[in-house]
């Protein structure tokens, strides 16, 4: 539905919209937690809302599956609705060429199997996976486990509610930056940059946990737990600007008209299903692990998964995708 030139912008504030969705359920959550006992009934229900409304009353069906499914004029009307304008006979005879061409060459599952879109099938299928194996939804999924222990922000479920709302403001502020600069600057050079400073500001969390693991004391100190938020915050950053939002937006610009659909679907069944592994299995292994010096080790060599995912954007930039 975005128009070519604006497709960039558009997409990322999808993003923006999604990480400031997150930072509105955490700052209700902050505001529930002293509402007893059913103030989680309250942050739940409240959830509901924006996607029922939203979804259910306002959001107009695509012209593209308007015109597949042989509503040509409706699927016009919604397009003219959505340009604001009532020439767009140039977009919709593409649309319509378009549907022609998927009618005589196949199904986009078919062709996105083929040898001349195997550029985007490879790109549709690492993005996302390497855009998981950056740690996000580690630190997302779990950050009230993770923070349990530095008390930043205050003892107990309130002070990591808290640290959980900075970590979400930040990413939101990263996405504005990415916003602002995503054509400016180019994709290749976000992500490599992203790479770089997520992958530093990690090696360094875990040098500072594993350094502060050999005191004695319960706690973590407060200088220490504040170079963790600080660190946390940096990386969290990276992503915010970086992998976060273009990994959606490269899958999709690189995609033609006629194997989006399927491309799309490939790229968001991979983010779901790596999503869904950590949040399956990185608890345990939290659980599982002890602070230490073999541990720095164990980090470092978790991270340099940086290194395929650094890989990856120069091979994008090779392939002038």
């Amino acid at each position: 539905m975005a128009p070519p030139q604006w497709r960039g912008l558009l997409h990322i504030l999808f993003q923006l919209a999604t990480v400031t969705g997150i930072l509105i359920a955490q700052v209700i959550n902050i505001g529930t937690y002293h509402i007893r006992p059913w103030g989680w009934r309250l942050s739940l229900g409240l959830a509901s809302l924006p996607g029922t409304i939203l979804g259910g009353l306002f959001l107009p069906d695509s012209p593209n599956s308007l015109i597949e499914r042989g509503q040509f004029e409706k699927g016009k009307q919604v397009l003219q609705r959505i340009r604001a304008t009532q020439q767009v006979e140039e977009e919709y005879s593409t649309i319509l060429a378009a549907q022609e061409a998927e009618k005589r060459g196949g199904s986009p599952w078919i062709a996105v199997f083929t040898r001349e879109y195997r550029a985007q099938l490879i790109l549709a299928i690492a993005l996302p996976l390497f855009q998981m194996a950056t740690g996000i939804n580690a630190v997302v999924f779990f950050s009230p486990q993770l923070f349990g222990g530095i008390g930043s922000f205050g003892e107990g479920a309130k002070g990591v509610l808290i640290a959980s709302a900075v970590i979400d403001a930040v990413q939101v502020g990263a996405t504005l930056v990415s916003v602002v600069l995503v054509d400016r600057l180019g994709r290749r050079a976000i992500l490599i940059e992203a790479s770089i400073q997520g992958c530093l500001a990690e090696v360094a969390l875990a040098g500072l946990l594993a350094h502060a693991a050999t005191d004695s004391s319960a706690q973590m100190s407060h200088t220490a737990s504040v170079g963790a938020i600080v660190l946390v915050c940096v990386f969290i950053a990276s992503f915010g600007w970086g992998w976060g939002p273009l990994a959606w937006l490269v899958p999709s610009e690189i995609q033609p008209l006629n194997t989006r659909s399927a491309g799309q679907s490939i790229t968001t069944f991979v983010q779901l299903t790596s999503g869904a592994t950590v949040g399956q299995t990185f608890l345990s292994m939290l659980c599982s692990m002890k602070y230490g010096k073999q541990d720095v080790l164990c980090a470092i060599m978790k991270h340099l998964l940086s290194c395929p995912v650094m890989l990856s954007v120069l091979w994008l930039h090779m392939h002038q995708c």
